[in-house]
This record gives C-alpha cells, sequence and structure tokens, in this order.
C-alpha cells in the first residue's frame, strides 16, 4: 500500500542520509504485499484536490531498486480448494457464472451456539464506529471505559520527544486512546498471547471484570504474551539465548507479581476457541525510521469486534466472517473482505454483485509481465503506467482513515 510518490521520497531520502549514490543509499530491501488488494490511499494537494495515487511499481525509482519479484502461490488461511479458486477469481475480477453462483449462496444466515457473533466487515469507518456503538448501547449497564497510558520515546540525548510528536506517532494506532466495554461485549485481541491459539483477530466476549487474583482463583488466566519459545523450532532464526531467555522469564515473572497486587477490575474476556483470560494492559509501540521508540501506549489489548473496517481488517484472520458488499466502492475491496474468512462455512455474503468485484487494470497489467498465469486486464483495458485510474467514487476513502 505503499503510495509510489512516497516510495521515490524515501529512496531519497536514504540516499541523501547515506551519502551513498547506490539505489536507497545501498539498503537491502525485503518488500511484500499484495498489490490486488486495496490501492495506496490517495492525497491531497494544499489545495485540497485529489492526487492520483500510484502503486509502488510505478515509482520512478523501482527498477532500479527492486528486481523480478518472487510470486508467492502457496495459500494458508484458507484450506478449502474450492474456495481458494472462488477467492482467485475475485482478486483478479474475473468472476464467471458458477463462480457468482457460489458467493451469492452464501448469504444464508450462519447460527452459531457460543453466542458470539461474526465480525461484520464494512467499507468506511464511519459504518463501523455506528453499528460497535449502537451495539455496545443496546447491552445493560454503563460501559466502564479504560483509558489509554501515553508515553513518549526518547532521543538519542536521553529527551522525551514533544507532545505533537507523540501525538501523531499514536494517532493510527491499533490499540484505542478510550476502550469503552460492557458485559456482552463482543471484542478482538490485538496483540498475539499464546500462539497458534490466542492470537491478534481472536474473538470473544467479555464475560466480566475481576481483579487479577480473583480472576486467577476462579480458573482465568491472565493475558501476558507467552516466551518467544515458537522462535526457537524456527531453523531461519537464531534461536534465544539462555540468559536472554532468563531475562524475559523473570520480567514476565515480576509483571504478573505486581499484577496479582493490584486492586483495579479488567474485562474477562471468553474467547471463541476456548480460554477464559484476563485482559490486562499491554504495552504498542510506535517506532521511527531509525528504528527507535517514537511513543509507547499502554492500553488493554482489546477492540469492540461487531464491526471492523474491511480496510483495517487487512492482514487479519477472522474465523467468523459476515460482509454486505452493497457500499463497495474500491478496487480489491470486496476481495480483501471475503478472504479474511478461513471456511466458506462461516462466510456470510450478502449483496453480492459480481459488477463490484473488480481488479485493477493497472495491477494486473504490472503482474502479468511478471506471471504469466495472471489474467489479461478486464474488457482489454490498459492503464498507462504514470496516469492512475482514480475511482469516482474515491471521496469515500476520507471515511475509512
Amino acid at each position: 500500500m505503499i503510495d509510489g510518490k512516497l516510495f521515490d521520497k524515501l529512496e531519497y531520502i536514504a540516499r541523501t542520509l547515506r551519502k551513498n549514490n547506490y539505489p536507497f543509499g545501498g539498503i537491502q530491501l525485503v518488500l511484500s504485499g499484495d498489490f490486488c488488494q486495496l490501492p495506496p490511499v490517495p492525497d491531497k494537494s494544499a489545495a485540497g484536490a485529489q492526487i492520483p495515487a500510484c502503486f509502488a511499481f510505478d515509482s520512478k525509482t523501482w527498477p532500479q531498486c527492486v528486481g523480478d519479484p518472487i510470486v508467492l502461490k502457496k495459500v494458508f488461511r484458507q484450506k478449502d480448494q474450492k474456495f481458494v479458486d472462488m477467492l482467485n477469481a475475485m482478486r483478479f475480477g474475473k468472476m464467471d457464472a458458477q463462480t457468482t453462483l457460489s458467493f451469492r449462496k452464501l448469504s444464508r444466515p450462519v447460527q452459531y451456539d457460543d453466542g458470539i457473533e461474526p465480525t461484520e466487515l464494512y467499507p468506511t469507518r464511519n459504518e463501523v464506529d455506528s453499528a460497535n456503538t449502537a451495539r455496545l448501547a443496546k447491552l445493560a449497564g454503563q460501559p466502564k471505559d479504560y483509558p489509554a497510558k501515553d508515553s513518549p520515546g526518547r532521543d538519542e540525548h536521553g529527551n522525551p520527544f514533544p507532545f505533537e510528536r507523540v501525538e501523531r506517532a499514536l494517532r493510527d494506532m491499533v490499540a484505542p486512546k478510550k476502550l469503552p466495554l460492557k458485559v456482552g461485549a463482543q471484542v478482538m485481541l490485538i496483540k498475539n498471547i499464546i500462539q497458534g491459539l490466542l492470537v491478534n483477530g481472536s474473538i470473544g466476549k467479555v464475560v466480566g471484570f475481576y481483579k487479577p487474583r480473583d480472576a486467577v482463583a476462579m480458573g482465568a488466566q491472565i493475558a501476558l504474551p507467552e516466551l518467544a519459545q515458537g522462535v526457537q523450532n524456527n531453523p531461519a532464526v537464531e534461536p534465544m539465548g539462555t540468559q536472554e531467555r532468563e531475562q524475559q522469564k523473570e520480567q514476565r515473572e515480576q509483571k504478573l507479581k505486581k499484577l496479582l497486587a493490584m486492586n483495579t477490575v479488567w474485562p474477562a474476556v471468553q474467547f471463541a476457541n476456548g480460554p477464559l483470560m484476563l485482559c490486562v494492559p499491554l504495552s504498542f509501540e510506535s517506532m521511527n525510521a531509525d528504528g527507535g521508540i517514537e511513543a509507547v501506549r499502554e492500553q488493554v489489548p482489546l477492540i469492540l469486534a461487531w464491526a471492523l473496517s474491511i480496510h483495517k481488517s487487512q492482514g487479519q484472520t477472522l474465523e467468523r466472517v459476515r460482509v454486505d458488499l452493497n457500499r463497495i466502492f474500491e478496487k480489491g475491496q470486496a476481495y480483501v473482505a471475503l478472504s479474511r474468512a478461513t471456511r466458506l462455512e462461516a462466510l456470510q455474503v450478502l449483496n453480492f454483485d459480481p459488477a463490484k468485484v473488480r481488479a485493477h487494470p493497472r495491477v494486473l497489467e504490472w503482474m502479468a509481465e511478471h506471471d504469466s498465469k495472471v489474467p489479461d486486464a478486464p474488457d482489454g483495458q490498459v492503464s498507462n503506467r504514470h496516469d492512475v485510474d482514480i475511482d469516482e467514487d474515491l471521496e469515500l476513502w476520507q471515511d475509512i482513515l
């Protein structure tokens, strides 16, 4: 989703700062992504006019910085080949009658026995906020608010960054500045806790608010990230040293001891995949270009999850999904939404319209240059490399960010 103009700026900055005329100042680049998903968000000029967004591969410096891409073929999120084939048809904007019929059959309601509903995906942030606020208001009682604790990072001299810089760094942080919760609220975990079981994207329901020691007494676990033991089994990553692991273990035990002495109540969440967890505040860091910490937000690692924006769902894996495609407006948007699901059985699709399943012709053109299996642009369209097509409904992007 990096805009081509931004890519050029970053390349120039890297060359200038490093005083090195090699592309990107000699920095090795590793880029990954899927251009068939949502395109870069367009910017505005000083006068307020929309500036056409261009893809990273259409930047002026891309040819000097990046060689031929490696096309990854294996799908991990979905195991059902039929579902994979249906999503690939959406990805390239090539919908035949059979695939369209298969998607329309998904309009049927899906029933769940544990009371945890599917996450609804909407095109705009306003729709998401309205849906979550309305559902929270229907629950009995007053919401319990959890304000975030924000703190600045420090510069090379040890001085804290100014307030304005910290606010800017935390503006798009996934952890909210204020989190209102009630018993019965449907929530999503936004931090990896237990590898393969409780991860970013896990859905659950708030069942109560408890002090840590009371939660442990009733059989709940404290949601602290597990030690990075999975890394040791990865031959591509250097194993964690014994001393470093012992330090992490000691820090974790000290934090747990402090939590058990606290009188503050935190939300206990029953997750769909089993465990009852007391969710306590965790750290979310905003990093700067030098790899330093710009700002830190401590917040309960949850967000309301009756609804989520398609834009924010990119990269998420959702076990239960409901999507209404009625207000889809951008190329790649329908594909992103439906490809968050893992199984057809847990996916409900309303108002499916194959006319709204569109792939960007410039993306298809670029991909065809590097992979012969990619279909041609629909209807023979070929967009100019440096004149990227703008959707007439593009102003709706302003509702998303």
